[in-house]
């Protein structure tokens, strides 16, 4: 009897394991489904014209399943962003390139190419959030964090003042181009013109003006 009773109560401990289980993964489930139509609705329409509706609709959830994760638009905005965050920090220190020789800048600048072809939502929604004046104060403060980190990433190696210049306008014409294709979604226009800005890198590292020494990114950075 006494062992029936304890088989009894492992049973209902497994079930009870279960459904908690079950539960954590539907939850889970729901809340990628409302954040990955958050960022694609956010992305093409903006976060004044997207509605908790249209996300709801899009993530296949009713509203009132939204509100029980997220208390409004604005939190559900913070969380999006927050995953955008964190997506390019993962980026940028899983890129796996270690930038013992100059010549490894343009497996970077591939690299980065590339990602940004794989994730031109979120290229979307970064334009969209920095161009959109309603965008919430802290989502602004945190997409200039992005940038902060962006930098503080980029190898940068001693080189003369010319060939300095001349890389950031190359880095400002790369972010040019992909704006442009995530409002066109032209991939030939974005491969062509990313074949020149990479041709043009590699001309520039190329030259006895431009060292194998990095720069101490800590003292180099630009105040915030």
């Amino acid at each position: 009897m006494v062992q029936w009773r304890q088989n009894e109560r492992d049973e209902n401990r497994m079930d009870i394991e279960h459904k908690r289980d079950k539960f954590d993964a539907m939850r889970e489930d729901a809340i990628e489904r409302i954040l990955s139509a958050s960022t694609q609705l956010f992305s093409d329409y903006g976060y004044a014209a997207t509605t908790i509706q249209m996300i709801a609709d899009r993530a296949k959830v009713v509203p009132s399943g939204i509100y029980h994760y997220y208390a409004g638009k604005s939190e559900l905005l913070k969380a999006v962003v927050d995953r955008l965050v964190f997506k390019v920090e993962t980026l940028l220190t899983n890129s796996g390139i270690t930038f013992l020789e100059k010549s490894e800048i343009i497996h970077f600048l591939d690299y980065c190419i590339q990602a940004l072809k794989e994730n031109m939502a979120d290229v979307r929604l970064l334009t969209m959030l920095i161009l959109q004046k309603d965008t919430p104060p802290d989502c602004s403060e945190k997409l200039l964090g992005i940038a902060q980190f962006v930098w503080k990433e980029l190898p940068q190696f001693e080189m003369d003042e010319a060939s300095r210049f001349e890389c950031l306008r190359l880095i400002e014409d790369l972010f040019a181009a992909a704006t442009l294709f995530a409002a066109s979604r032209d991939e030939a226009i974005f491969d062509r013109q990313t074949a020149e800005i990479r041709v043009k890198f590699q001309e520039i590292f190329t030259r006895n003006t431009v060292s194998n020494e990095l720069v101490d990114l800590q003292v180099e950075q630009p105040d915030s």
